[in-house]
């Protein structure tokens, strides 16, 4: 009889496709006897599904305002589980159904109890990438099981040809464009608008040959950004898609340039070259939350100065403030 193992990541979508490595060497290192499921938010079962099922990985649905995940959980007697981040709700679940073995990483005192192995992983140093916390807790949860870890190679988002398709009728999106995606939802910090139209006219100056879109998210902090459409009346503004259609969009696209945000994983993930834009708060930074994973060349970049910061910008009262826009103008247009 098959045994069922379920890993967890019910954040955000940069969150788990650093994840993804992880999530794809614990397949790899599972032989047939196993079956593995993945517990994801549901707005990105549909964008991931194509992946998960190539490499005959489940997704399971997670709404945190609905049970029917919860009962899932309990009910698939699953043999193990990794959380890949802590999810209190998740960790009662998985405690609740009695899975034996449950891994995740030790940092509030909830986890101690939630979980039956872990570590200590205190990620907010950032000494090392988001994925490569991920692959150390499957090592120790394929440990427990007796199983050798083989680490998963670069893999990619498989191409949609139906849906960019159906994206160059709706934006009327041609090969020879780049993509700016300003917006992010303000975990760390962002560049000014003035700094982007700044980055705009270099990366036009450079490269006068490629058109320019302008990606706008749903997110509150993305509607500022919509000034720049108004700047650059060239831009073709890339608004309203799904996930999958934006996908389809950065896999097309010549370069993808972004902050710390979800989208700058998904142009990676596609394979897509990218540029990404962080803050050099230790928490915030580049060593930790650079694209991870797979084959889009990833460049990245942030202030060079030395950050007193641990968890959150220090604001006014740091004597480097407003580091980011004093050093906006260092970064290359590539």
């Amino acid at each position: 009889m098959k045994q069922r193992v379920l890993v967890c990541r019910t954040d955000r979508m940069g969150d788990v496709l650093l994840s993804l490595p992880a999530i794809l060497s614990l397949r790899l290192s599972l032989d047939s006897r196993y079956e593995v499921d993945l517990l994801v938010a549901n707005d990105l079962v549909e964008l991931l599904e194509p992946l998960l099922r190539l490499h005959q990985i489940e997704p399971v649905g997670y709404e945190r305002s609905s049970k029917q995940w919860w009962n899932q959980v309990i009910k698939r007697n699953y043999a193990g589980a990794v959380c890949l981040h802590f999810d209190a709700q998740v960790a009662a679940a998985l405690k609740q159904a009695r899975i034996p073995l449950r891994v995740g990483p030790y940092s509030k005192f909830r986890s101690l109890l939630a979980f039956n192995r872990g570590t200590f992983q205190r990620r907010s140093r950032g000494l090392k990438s988001e994925a490569e916390y991920g692959v150390e807790l499957v090592e120790i949860f394929l440990a427990r099981q007796g199983e050798e870890t083989t680490l998963a190679a670069p893999a990619v988002l498989p191409e949609q040809t139906a849906v960019w398709n159906h994206v160059q009728e709706k934006t009327g999106l041609t090969p020879g464009y780049w993509v700016l995606h300003p917006g992010m939802g303000g975990s760390a910090e962002n560049l000014s608008i003035e700094a982007y139209a700044d980055l705009i006219r270099r990366m036009i100056a450079k490269s006068p040959t490629e058109k320019l879109a302008i990606g706008l998210g749903p997110a509150p902090a993305d509607r500022k950004f919509r000034s720049l459409l108004k700047m650059f009346p060239e831009a073709i503004p890339i608004e309203g898609l799904t996930l999958r259609e934006y996908a389809e969009v950065f896999r097309n696209a010549a370069r993808v340039v972004a902050p710390s945000t979800g989208p700058l994983h998904l142009a990676h993930w596609v394979g897509t070259a990218t540029l990404g834009l962080f803050s050099p708060v230790r928490a915030h930074h580049a060593r930790r939350w650079k694209p991870f994973g797979s084959t889009g060349q990833s460049q990245v970049w942030w202030p060079d100065v030395v950050c007193p910061a641990k968890k959150q910008c220090l604001g006014p009262t740091c004597p480097k403030y407003f580091c980011m826009e004093k050093s906006a103008s260092t970064i290359e247009a590539t």
